[in-house]
């Protein structure tokens, strides 16, 4: 009996080696851009892209001050005066999640990372290496040449100061 128990034991020792190797999987490091740049009052969007054979991993992002991402604190993603809208959206696809800041403030300039997690069938966990957040202010010129996945917002605010100074200087100088 003992004989047979070892025997299977054996068996089911070498079928269990041969099929891990293969069921293992895989999750590539998770790239986000280097810097992200937007206007104060704007919607902007940080994407986190990676490779994994596993269906759906879990995404989670964090923030920090600094580009060491042990000191970053994890991102919730629901309001914490109860309200459905939070400052933070995400969207996710399969090899990709993507982190929207609403109303961007100069408090959210820092670092952003995103960690993905495959569980099933081995525990892997892979983080981003970070994206800055650089936030202008709406009268900085350099803002239209560099931004990056940030809507329109501070266009539309620049066009209407200087509409609004152009306005301006025709009452004062038709006055004159």
């Amino acid at each position: 009996m003992d004989y047979l128990l070892n025997r299977n034991f054996l068996l089911l020792l070498t079928v269990g080696a041969i099929i891990n190797p293969r069921v293992q999987g895989t999750l590539g490091e998770p790239k986000v851009p280097r810097t992200v740049e937007a206007c104060v009052g704007a919607h902007t969007t940080i994407s986190c892209t990676f490779h994994t054979d596993a269906k759906w991993p879990k995404v989670s992002w964090c923030f920090g001050k600094t580009s060491d991402f042990n000191g970053c604190k994890k991102i919730e993603f629901h309001s914490s005066n109860g309200s459905s809208v939070s400052h933070y959206h995400e969207d996710k696809e399969r090899t990709a999640s993507y982190l929207t800041i609403r109303n961007v403030t100069f408090n959210d300039s820092g670092w952003y990372f995103c960690e993905v997690t495959q569980d099933i069938p081995q525990l892997i966990k892979n983080y981003s290496n970070g994206s800055e957040l650089v936030i202008y202010s709406p009268t900085e010129s350099n803002l239209e040449v560099n931004t990056t996945y940030s809507n329109t917002t501070c266009g539309k605010i620049l066009a209407f100061i200087v509409l609004f100074l152009c306005i301006n200087w025709t009452i004062f100088y038709s006055h004159s």
